[in-house]
């Protein structure tokens, strides 16, 4: 969220699945990636980016701008857009290991919302 309030324009993620190594990679570059294939185990694990990702992806469509987000708390994170549907989308970032209650206002109307912990959460407006 910091990076898009920011003004990035676009994310690129170069790997989507990696093994629980980080590669492979013909430059011995290990990273991580929305998805870890643990081939010892049989399993595949989704990392939170992944979701992230997704979270996005769903909810602000192409063409969307940026319009302002302001957090009245400093342990929340947000942003927000407006789609060319014309569509107002507000997203919040809880990192705490604690529930946040906070309001959320847009234009004349207000509501108590509560992030749950560790959660990223929507308000489509």
């Amino acid at each position: 969220i910091r990076d898009i309030n920011r003004w990035m324009e676009a994310w690129i993620d170069w790997n989507l699945i990696l093994d629980a190594d980080g590669g492979p990679n013909h430059v011995n570059n290990l990273v991580s990636a929305p998805i870890i294939a643990d081939t010892a185990r049989g399993k595949v694990l989704f990392l939170s980016i992944f979701y992230y990702i997704g979270h996005f992806s769903r909810y602000v469509k192409p063409g969307a701008v940026r319009i302002a987000a302001v957090a009245n708390r400093d342990k929340i994170e947000v942003t927000g857009f407006q789609n060319p549907d014309g569509s107002i989308v507000a997203i919040a970032m809880n990192q705490q290991d604690w529930d946040i209650g906070f309001w959320l206002q847009f234009d004349q109307h207000t509501q108590w919302c509560t992030l749950p912990k560790h959660s990223m959460t929507t308000f489509i407006l």
